[in-house]
């Protein structure tokens, strides 16, 4: 057993992983199940960068459901089950999102497109690092492409989405 608050450590040594907060065990599991089925959106903040988005499930259609996020009135599709109505948390992993330029964005409906303004951007060597607001929301982005717009649009699969149903 090894104890480390060290993230690239843990997760390049471990074979399997234990997630404890506040004294409580949150999730036992290979490195890649952590990072990329955590159990809750603590879990998920905590390993990795991940942005974390209140909504509400607006509908569901078999595997998938729309969230409309709080605060921006923007419509998210997530791979997931959820009761429609319901409060739900979703979760993007930084490194997932694709930035581009407005005119650039596809119009197919197979992949969603979130409408953001650059706030911030780090050049960090091998790639630029955003923060952008979505309505009244903070998100975190990477790419290796430099942005100079303020409007850009947010490409995500619904596959690269994670959803928490909220606990009652």
């Amino acid at each position: 057993m090894y104890v480390t608050h060290d993230q690239a450590e843990v997760m390049s040594l471990s074979d399997r992983i234990a997630v404890f907060m506040h004294g409580r065990l949150q999730q036992v599991g290979t490195p890649t199940e952590i990072y990329e089925t955590p159990a809750t959106p603590e879990v998920a903040g905590f390993i990795g960068r991940c942005n974390l988005l209140e909504g509400r499930v607006d509908s569901t259609e078999g595997e998938t459901v729309q969230v409309e996020l709080a605060k921006t009135g923007q419509r998210l599709r997530v791979a997931g089950v959820c009761s429609a109505g319901s409060s739900a948390t979703v979760g993007l992993r930084s490194e997932r999102i694709t930035l581009t330029d407005r005119a650039d964005a596809p119009h197919d409906g197979a992949v969603n497109v979130l409408r953001a303004r650059i706030e911030q951007c780090s050049y960090t060597g091998a790639r630029f690092e955003y923060e952008l607001s979505v309505g009244g929301l903070r998100v975190h982005a990477e790419s290796p492409v430099r942005h100079t717009d303020g409007e850009i649009n947010l490409i995500i699969r619904p596959d690269d989405c994670l959803l928490f149903p909220a606990q009652v």
